[in-house]
């Protein structure tokens, strides 16, 4: 009976210690922080596993020369852990274009989202993305302020990507309704609002605006929040679940709207219908309204300097949005800063 006693001892000790082992070799991921690619670009079946069980979102980082990457891996959507290669290799071409591929020999079995920030200021403001026959597959976002960040979700079995910026159609000659600034003006006006630049629109105060439903012009609008993308460990953690994979709330739109509306009423009926989220309030001492949320995503929920903000054919008014009159063929961008406009390539208005 001792000798059992003994034997039992002694097999319970050594599979305790193969535990620990285990335990030793799986050790425990941080993922609030960055996770930095090795040199063989391999993520492990232990590190997926642990993301599957946290729900957490991973941010998976690697270089490809002096181009730099970040894969963003919701847990929620590894449903079969295993070591996989997370390499890529990026080439920006002469033509203007970028050349993506992947050098894992396997299909990820998850769809994850991947930024690419490259060397220089890319001179667009909207890009799609292509496979290698050149079927058009999605759109990719384009953000940053020196450097252009391109952040797309990755198709299934699609190893290979191309990046082209979007033909930019020419920005609308104003009509004759439009209030231009001559540059002239040089003090604040009674809402603070600091001297127009010459030829931009000077602000229609909500209250003197004359919408005429008779008259239908159209514009343009987006949505986005893809630098939240890159500030993963700055956002609060219960926002994850509403975080877009890809970054885009809605992608860009033409819409109707009556002459002598707003941006704001155009948002305004854009999220309604099409079951968007949005809280705004009426702020008197700038007499518009102040967009503190859409899809649920906060001004500061990713970071001090985090919010909303808005531009218009590429100009990003120093005005409130209910005070911008459109004008046929306005192509408007909402887009979430998380570093006061520079990171969208505007700078964030008081």
């Amino acid at each position: 009976m001792k000798k059992r006693s003994i034997a039992l001892i002694l097999l319970v000790l050594m599979i305790c210690s193969l535990l620990a082992g285990c335990m030793k070799n799986a050790e425990a991921v941080n993922f609030a922080g960055d996770i930095d690619l090795g040199e063989d670009g391999v993520i492990t079946k232990d590190v997926f596993s642990q993301l599957r069980d946290s729900g957490e979102i991973a941010s998976i980082c690697g270089k490809s020369g002096e181009i730099s990457y970040k894969w963003t891996v919701p847990g929620t959507e590894v449903t079969n852990p295993q070591d996989l290669c997370m390499a890529v290799a990026i080439t920006e071409k002469t033509d203007g274009s970028v050349e993506i591929t992947l050098k894992s020999d396997k299909s990820f079995g998850f769809l994850p989202t991947l930024s690419v920030t490259l060397k220089n200021k890319w001179d667009a403001i909207s890009a799609s993305v292509y496979d290698a026959d050149g079927k058009k597959l999605c759109a990719a976002s384009v953000t940053g302020g020196d450097k252009t960040t391109l952040s797309f979700k990755i198709s299934a079995d699609v190893f290979s990507y191309v990046i082209r910026a979007d033909e930019v159609e020419p920005t609308p000659e104003p009509s004759n309704t439009a209030n231009l600034s001559d540059g002239s003006r040089t003090e604040k006006d009674k809402y603070g609002t600091d001297p127009v630049p010459a030829g931009k629109p000077e602000p229609v105060e909500p209250d003197k605006s004359n919408v005429d439903t008779t008259k239908k012009l159209h514009c343009t609008i987006s949505i986005d929040c893809a630098t939240i993308l890159n500030n993963l460990s700055d956002l609060d953690p219960a926002k994850l679940d509403v975080l877009p994979t890809d970054g885009v709330v809605l992608g860009a739109v033409t819409v109707e709207f009556s002459e002598g509306e707003s941006v704001f009423d155009v948002l305004q009926r854009v999220c309604r219908e099409n079951n968007i989220h949005l809280e705004a309030t009426f702020t008197p001492g700038y007499n518009s309204a102040y967009v503190e949320g859409i899809h649920n995503l906060y001004e500061f929920d990713c970071g001090e300097l985090s919010g909303w903000m808005y531009s218009v054919n590429g100009w990003f008014p120093n005005y409130g949005c209910s005070r911008y009159a459109l004008q046929d063929g306005d192509v408007i961008r909402w887009r979430y800063t998380c570093d006061l406009g520079a990171d969208v390539g505007g700078s964030m208005v008081a």
